[in-house]
């Protein structure tokens, strides 16, 4: 199959094309030579013929070039890309951890495992925020106690801002005390500091999965609780208004520890102390210290957890 030119070309299906001018275009389309003898150049006539021959051959076979000569598009750019929109196919982590050895820690744990891509760690509420807003990762690995803040006030403010984010607590206060409490806000995992690394990732992987974990005791003794038909307190109750820092104190008191050993114990000041018990007064509301206290060992006795704290 042809298309004409006009008289002086022929262009065939396969982009090739001929010259009726002794001029030709060779079968691949890479290189348009003019055959023309050296005794008819004289003929002014023969060389403006072979020159408007040659610009139509050009013109005509204009969308040929580049499906001759392989010209495919240049494959996207990725300078500027983030580490999250390379690796779509891993889960994104964000770590939120006041300890700086804790979070260098995870980072070369997750750093070998092309399955997990960190990216953005925070040691405190704000920056964790930040981090979390700009990056918006899969699973924030969250511990409950930021220096002088509370965990839990960032786990509230991801539920209400990002819902599908999961979380996975890493903390070294017992589960025993948070997880039931936590898991009802929200929470996919609790997995103590205290355990291996392979249960770690054990937790992380099924988090990823959209599933939930605890460690074996946690399960039996929700479990035991779910057969005695006392599965957790209800959102109704009172307790379940205190910060992660104010029901160690409030558990401490139901064992009674003094003030003093509170103290000694959480590594806070007398006086911080006496404002969460304060703080608890108010939230329970109770109105006097022997009433904080009898309400406290009457929670720690139906806990019925001896070792509510470490």
């Amino acid at each position: 199959m042809t298309r004409s030119l006009g008289s002086d070309c022929m262009v065939f299906a396969d982009g090739s094309a001929l010259l009726t001018c002794n001029g030709t275009i060779d079968a691949t389309g890479w290189v348009c030579v003019l055959v023309c003898p050296w005794w008819q150049w004289y003929n002014l006539d023969c060389a403006r013929k072979a020159t408007r021959i040659c610009a139509s051959v050009l013109l005509a076979l204009m969308p040929f070039p580049f499906a001759r000569l392989n010209l495919a598009r240049p494959p996207p750019v990725t300078k500027g890309l983030t580490k999250m929109q390379i690796a779509d196919d891993k889960a994104r982590i964000v770590i939120v951890d006041d300890h700086p050895l804790v979070r260098e820690g995870l980072k070369q744990l997750l750093s070998g495992l092309a399955e997990f891509s960190l990216v953005g760690e925070a040691s405190a509420i704000a920056p964790a925020q930040q981090t979390i807003a700009a990056t918006l990762p899969d699973v924030v690995v969250l511990d409950l106690t930021l220096g002088s803040e509370d965990g839990v006030d960032l786990l509230v403010w991801l539920r209400q801002q990002y819902p599908q984010i999961k979380v996975l607590v890493l903390s070294m206060q017992d589960e025993a005390l948070h997880a039931e409490r936590l898991l009802r806000m929200g929470i996919s995992a609790y997995v103590m500091k205290s355990v291996a690394e392979s249960d770690f990732l054990s937790a992380l992987r099924k988090v990823v999965k959209g599933q939930r974990h605890l460690s074996a005791a946690m399960n039996e003794r929700l479990l035991t609780k779910a057969v005695r038909g006392s599965l957790t307190s209800g959102p109704d109750d009172p307790v379940t208004a205190l910060s992660g820092r104010e029901l160690e104190v409030f558990a401490l008191i139901g064992k009674g520890v003094s003030t003093r050993e509170i103290a000694d114990q959480l590594v806070l000041s007398m006086k911080t102390v006496d404002a969460h018990r304060r703080h608890m007064r108010e939230k329970l509301n109770l109105r006097s210290t022997s009433e904080l206290m009898r309400y406290a060992a009457q929670w720690v006795a139906t806990q019925g957890n001896k070792d509510a704290v470490a």
